[in-house]
């Protein structure tokens, strides 16, 4: 048992304030009212037991117990009526129950409360300032992180929204992650006006936020209230992981401040087609990120996208930036804000394996793949991977135009480092 300072300083008080009690007059020279120390000594024994309840409960019923139950010629030499101590110990068990069940009461009622209103234990000042910073910053995968923490996304602080001020500020990869955590179209500014008709009267700045708006208001674009978290659950998704080639040599040749605002532009543009085809970044793992999709066909929609908007935005200007994408469907295991399992290890792997410009994916995925997308597969190899037992066939995805063939073949410019047994094969 853990006994803290308190206790012990609790505990000496009851025994010294016992013993002055039980001494003879003579002894205190009739200086000590011992009428007020045993009304004292009561009065601390019933704060003791709530405040340290079980210490102090175990103490004083186990000395009412062995006063209870000692010889009746021994008691009645101590002076001590069992009887009385048989009450004492039977009205402080009752009372310690009756506190246990009225603060058992008490929790429930309290859970009840929280669980009816839908509080969120992330909703903090912190988190708050956190979420508009990362929109200041236009941070995509910084704000991602934090709404999949469950934080609070329709607030106001300072004059602050952050659907308004995304809005304000033309980010449009913002404004569609914000409304896929929940970000409300009815909520109204200061001036009274929704976020769509605030996007309609910045002047037409910004063509793009303003038909994301009018897209969701046609739709009645909304997202239900998510279900309480389970602690570990078992879903069948796609997990995808997208990964910057060559990070390394690209700090050594643009310099740490350049190359770092070059990466966090790249995981920005990979982390809004992740949420444009209703995907979900798990987390980012230094120049890679890993995320999932609830069905093959949105997996292999938003690598083609995430290869061609790479490709077309030039993130790092005349200095070009490579990604390569691999992805595995099956099932995982969902615990906390994680995923895991042996689906999740394939998808690493099969990226491993992939070359600059390339999508590389699994039988699994081309099994299920709808006709409109299953054209764009071809077969290239099989591999097998350290710790698996059979060889796994591997396709990859073109997304470029027919005429282009680096897509097909890929680059081995950057590619990773073989850390898995692969044997290819025609």
């Amino acid at each position: 048992m853990h006994v803290k300072n308190s206790e012990v300083v609790i505990l000496l008080i009851v025994a010294l304030t016992s013993l002055a009690a039980n001494l003879p007059e003579s002894a205190t020279l009739h200086l000590v009212d011992k009428n007020m120390l045993l009304i004292a000594l009561a009065a601390t024994v019933i704060i003791a037991l709530f405040r340290y309840l079980k210490l102090m409960l175990a103490i004083t019923v186990s000395v009412l117990a062995i006063g209870a139950n000692l010889p009746e010629q021994l008691a009645n030499q101590l002076g001590i009526s069992q009887l009385a101590m048989i009450v004492a110990s039977g009205m402080l068990v009752l009372t310690a129950l009756f506190y246990k069940l009225s603060n058992l009461r008490a929790r429930a009622k309290i859970a009840e409360q929280l669980e009816e209103v839908n509080v969120t234990k992330n909703d903090t000042l912190d988190s708050r300032n956190k979420i508009i910073t990362a929109i200041l910053n236009e941070d995509l995968a910084a704000l991602h992180q934090l709404l999949l923490g469950e934080v609070e996304v329709n607030f106001s602080q300072n004059g602050q929204i952050p659907l308004f001020l995304a809005i304000e500020r033309g980010y449009a990869d913002i404004v569609l992650l914000l409304l896929s955590h929940g970000a409300k179209l009815n909520v109204k500014n200061h001036d009274g006006r929704s976020p769509n008709e605030f996007a309609t009267q910045q002047e037409n700045r910004y063509i793009r936020v303003a038909d994301i708006l009018n897209q969701a208001v046609k739709q009645n674009y909304t997202v239900p209230n998510k279900a309480p978290a389970i602690a570990v659950q078992k879903h069948k998704m796609v997990i995808l992981f997208a990964d910057i080639c060559g990070s390394t040599a690209l700090y050594d040749e643009l310099g740490d401040d350049v190359a770092l605002r070059v990466i966090s532009k790249t995981i920005n543009i990979l982390v809004q087609e992740v949420a444009m085809h209703k995907g979900t970044l798990v987390k980012t793992i230094g120049d890679e990120i890993m995320c999932s999709f609830p069905n093959i066909a949105l997996a292999t929609q938003a690598a083609c996208a995430m290869q061609l908007a790479i490709d077309t935005r030039k993130p790092g200007g005349e200095h070009a930036i490579h990604v390569r994408i691999g992805f595995h469907y099956g099932e995982v295991i969902h615990k906390a804000l994680d995923l895991f399992g042996d689906t999740v290890n394939i998808a690493a792997r099969v990226t491993s394996i992939t070359r600059a410009r390339q999508i590389l994916t699994t039988q699994s995925v081309i099994e299920l793949l709808p006709i409109g997308l299953s054209d764009k597969a071809r077969p290239v190899m099989r591999a097998a991977f350290r710790g698996k037992q059979d060889s796994f066939a591997v396709y990859q995805i073109l997304w470029e135009p027919e005429t282009t063939m680096v897509g097909r073949v890929g680059q081995t410019l950057f590619r990773k480092p073989e850390d898995d047994e692969v044997a290819f094969s025609s």
